[in-house]
């Protein structure tokens, strides 16, 4: 019974770890997204500056249109057997 309560001590200690981790590699990733939010944002942007176009797509139809057919980033496309 003893080493049974030994052996689940020791795999809540692994588990702490790998939470620790993982909490860092969310944090690693949420970083990214925020870094890539603001490029796009920039080069929508900078496009619709020079395109004459509205940066808010739901206030130009043409832009609305030209991303409409676009899918969400890091969306998984899974191809059909």
């Amino acid at each position: 019974m003893e080493s049974k309560v030994d052996a689940l001590e020791q795999q809540n200690q692994d588990l702490k770890g790998e939470v620790g981790q993982l909490r860092e590699q969310m944090a690693q990733m949420f970083q990214i997204l925020i870094q890539t939010n603001a490029a796009v944002t920039t080069l929508v942007n900078t496009n619709a500056a020079g395109s004459g176009a509205s940066p808010n797509p739901k206030e130009d139809s043409r832009a609305q249109h030209q991303t409409s057919g676009n899918p969400p980033p890091f969306m998984v496309h899974r191809q059909a057997s």
